[in-house]
């Protein structure tokens, strides 16, 4: 699935799980993220400029920390 299609169904889960009090978030990273399969696929040097996987988790915790998050709403961390 493409990020588009993932972002609209985000926004349509969030929609449709708002009253039941259930939030639904999706992280799209902006940079490279310097993983493994990135790293096989590209070679070594594509981890220069990428961001380190930490990043990914740190943002997920500050979702999850959250008590409630807003539908539809977009932006960066």
């Amino acid at each position: 699935m493409a990020k588009f299609g993932m972002s609209m169904c985000v926004l349509g889960m969030a929609g449709e799980f708002k009253d039941k009090g259930v939030a639904v978030n999706a992280l799209w990273p902006k940079t490279a993220i310097d993983t493994a399969a990135i790293r096989m696929i590209l070679g070594p040097q594509s981890s220069k400029g990428a961001r380190k996987p930490e990043i990914m988790a740190d943002a997920a915790h500050w979702i999850f920390s959250q008590y409630r998050c807003s539908q539809g709403r977009e932006g960066d961390l």
